[in-house]
């Protein structure tokens, strides 16, 4: 935590050196000028501390997400600096001081105009040689803080009752770098076009055969993550098409292949080169209807994993050609929840990523158990809400009562939420309390949520405690036991809806039901028996070593046809 903080706050240094010397320099005037001019120093260092301030907080909130330091940008604080320009022409009510302030303003103004032209600076691909990158600009990195410092100098200098021409200077010289990054802006603007319409080109001389095409947030690589290495072994050339250009950095880093960014919808029209048969999907988010509208191609959805959540049965999928499955009850499981397909709308392809699974071992009866708790996230509806993070700390406080190494991966959304997010700031507690007294090796933290993969924790650990989600269709395959927690319903109507927790210790909402059911999870296993019955079900009969070659068969069919 330490460490995000420090990272944060480093990446802060210079909003927090510009706000204090501004707050400084107010505050003299204040002292000079009386009263009210302390109350509007006061209002505008509020404001300027703001940015920061938040930083923290969400560093605080989110301890497990990757810092994003606030930027010293283009217009930054521009109500704290136009402010700041009206206390130099009060204090300083002569012709040099409305010239001094005016040209504060000036330049709050210019850089906010500008700031709308950062998009031409924004990468266009990467791992493309065809596709030119925007040039960034090095001189507007130098303008605000230029701009806050001239405005720092004038307001001592009026507080001093001194001359205001070398605040004129600094001034000047913060225009004329304002004017240097808008010349950059042109030549980018220029470059960015370029690099557009050279992206028809380059893709038709590249011939890709399918589009992996994607929109999400920051910090959801794991959605494309998990495909990317099997669409790379179909052995046809392909290209990544992503909406904005937070993502490519990321997924840049994750693959050898081209990497697009189109943000107009009308540049997709470029990417339709002639090559490109398919399109596959790993999300349902809204904007993958601006690609489905090509008709010609065959729209395959993949998902970024299967479990019996009510996302996996949404009628939207139907606008897909194919919709590719792990096994017979994603198939059902539509069907059962009135929703109606074509009969050629689904692929049972299996899920090449268990085949790394380990499966469950003998232990002995008196061996110390490893239990991994795996909740999901509150969803983005609230018929999605299937998290048991709320009563996370008392399941993991009871499973350390019994002795057991604990394993605790939340889903990466849960620190969204503020209440998730104490929660697991809890149970992280609750693990480093017990780890330094017992010396348990219990993993968590950055630990388990980024240097371990998913499937790391299911082959650390000898049973799971989860509830609705899709690591439990994939921990099925090893075979161990696991336990859901039924939330908001009934455990009789959590087993009627979600047919994978027949093999599953249920446990109540209210947790009356907690120490029988790890009973049986950490005892006899009675369960057993119907675990594998259901694992054919939710993954298909398929052996490990045939997973992957399924997926590909697959995907080869439908990408290697004609449009």
């Amino acid at each position: 935590m330490l460490r995000k903080i420090g990272a944060i706050a480093l990446g802060n240094v210079a909003v927090l050196v510009n706000a204090a010397a501004a707050l400084g320099a107010l505050l003299v005037v204040g002292a000079v000028e009386g009263g009210l001019w302390v109350m509007i120093a006061a209002g505008v260092a509020v404001l300027a501390l703001l940015r920061p301030v938040g930083a923290v907080r969400r560093a605080l909130r989110r301890p497990d997400a990757t810092p994003r330091p606030s930027r010293f940008g283009l217009g930054s604080f521009a109500v704290s600096r136009s402010l700041g320009a009206v206390l130099v022409a009060v204090t300083n009510p002569d012709a040099l001081g409305f010239v001094v302030a005016g040209a504060l303003v000036l330049g709050v103004l210019a850089e906010t105009v500008l700031g709308r032209a950062e998009a031409a600076w924004e990468p266009a691909a990467a791992n493309a040689p065809w596709a030119a990158l925007a040039r960034t600009p090095r001189t507007v990195h130098l303008v605000a803080p230029g701009s806050v410092l001239a405005m720092v100098v004038a307001l001592v200098l009026a507080a001093l009752g001194t001359s205001m021409v070398p605040a004129l200077g600094l001034m000047s010289l913060a225009l004329a770098a304002l004017v240097g990054a808008g010349v950059w802006a042109l030549l980018a603007r220029r470059d960015r076009l370029q690099a557009e319409q050279g992206l028809r080109g380059g893709l038709e001389e590249y011939a890709p055969r399918f589009v992996l095409y994607w929109e999400a947030g920051l910090e959801t690589t794991y959605q494309i993550s998990m495909w990317l290495p099997y669409l790379e072994q179909i052995g046809e050339p392909f290209v990544v098409v992503l909406r904005h250009p937070r993502n490519l950095e990321a997924v840049a880093a994750l693959t050898d292949r081209p990497v697009v960014v189109v943000r107009a919808m009308d540049g997709l029209d470029d990417v339709l080169v002639p090559s490109l048969t398919t399109a596959f999907y790993v999300n349902n988010s809204i904007r993958n209807c601006h690609f489905v509208r090509f008709t010609e191609l065959t729209h395959v959805q993949l998902n970024h994993g299967d479990s019996d959540k009510a996302p996996s049965f949404n009628p939207v999928m139907r606008m897909y050609d194919l919709n590719f499955v792990a096994g017979q009850a994603a198939v059902d499981r539509y069907a059962a929840n009135g929703v109606t397909t074509r009969e050629d709308f689904f692929r049972i392809v299996g899920r090449p990523q268990v085949a790394d699974v380990a499966p469950a071992a003998a232990r002995p009866a008196d061996a110390p158990l490893t239990v991994l708790y795996a909740p999901t996230w509150a969803g983005f509806m609230a018929d999605s809400n299937y998290s048991s993070l709320l009563q996370g700390p008392d399941i993991v406080r009871e499973l350390l009562r019994r002795g057991t190494t604990v394993v605790f991966r939340p889903h990466p959304h849960a620190w969204r939420s503020r209440s998730l997010a104490a929660a697991c700031r809890e149970i992280e507690q609750l693990l480093a309390t017990d780890a330094a007294a017992t010396c348990r090796a219990h993993l968590f933290g950055e630990v388990a949520a980024q240097q371990m993969s998913v499937v790391d924790c299911f082959n650390a650990a000898d049973a799971m405690v989860s509830d609705v989600s899709s690591v439990v269709p994939d921990f099925l395959f090893s075979g161990k036991p696991f336990a859901l927690v039924a939330v908001g319903t009934t455990t009789e109507d959590f087993v009627a809806a979600n047919p994978v927790a027949e093999g599953a210790y249920v446990i109540d909402e209210e947790l009356t039901g907690l120490g029988a059911a790890l009973d049986d999870l950490l005892g006899p296993d009675p369960l057993r028996t119907d675990r594998l019955r259901l694992r054919t079900a939710y993954l298909g009969d398929v052996e490990r070593d045939d997973y992957v070659g399924l997926f590909l068969d697959a995907a080869r069919e439908v990408v290697r046809r004609e449009r």
